[in-house]
């Protein structure tokens, strides 16, 4: 109800939502929930916050890592520990921001080890071991190869549009008069 625009994310993530409210009717039915995401699109696009409306519409704690923290504890090991937890921890969403700078390609092609850990480590998983909901946020979607990509249910944020940009602003605005005294008019 906080996101404004975004109307193909927000109906996938609504659908998670009801797959994640609805486990037993879900599993009786055999319907298989997306607990791999991958949010892509620019910065600013609502990504983060999107991750945020998600674990607070469904009561889970949020983990965010930090993608420098994955390459500070020696790549290897943290992937390790994340996919590990992605396993472990039922209710929880795992989030990682700008995933593509510690797991994509260099801009002009290139192995990166970490994004062959990172596969090794999602290898052979089945998305139904997946208990918490994983998400990679990227900025630039190019610079993951294919076969990742191929693991993750993928959201695209598109830039706001003039009437997302203009309801975003009014909204701001509205919340601001509460604090502060100001007549300046938002059309303008």
């Amino acid at each position: 109800g906080d996101v404004i625009g975004k109307p193909n994310a927000v109906k996938i993530v609504k659908r998670i939502v009801q797959l994640h409210k609805n486990e037993k009717i879900c599993n009786q039915l055999g319907l298989k929930s997306a607990n791999m995401l991958l949010f892509s699109g620019g910065c600013g696009v609502g990504k983060t916050f999107m991750v945020k409306a998600l674990a607070g519409e469904l009561g889970f704690p949020l983990i965010s890592i930090n993608s420098k923290d994955i390459l500070k504890n020696g790549g290897f090991s943290a992937i390790d520990e994340i996919t590990n937890m992605a396993k472990t921890y039922k209710n929880t969403v795992i989030f990682i921001d700008e995933a593509e700078k510690i797991i994509g390609n260099p801009g002009f092609g290139g192995d990166n080890f970490l994004i062959a850990e990172f596969n090794r480590g999602l290898d052979g998983i089945d998305s139904r071991e997946v208990k918490s909901i994983f998400i990679l946020a990227v900025n630039e979607l190019s610079r993951l190869g294919e076969s990742f990509l191929d693991r993750f249910t993928h959201v695209k944020f598109e830039n706001p549009t003039f009437n997302e940009r203009f309801d975003f602003y009014k909204y701001k605005y509205d919340y601001s008069k509460k604090h502060i005294n100001s007549n300046v008019d938002y059309h303008y």
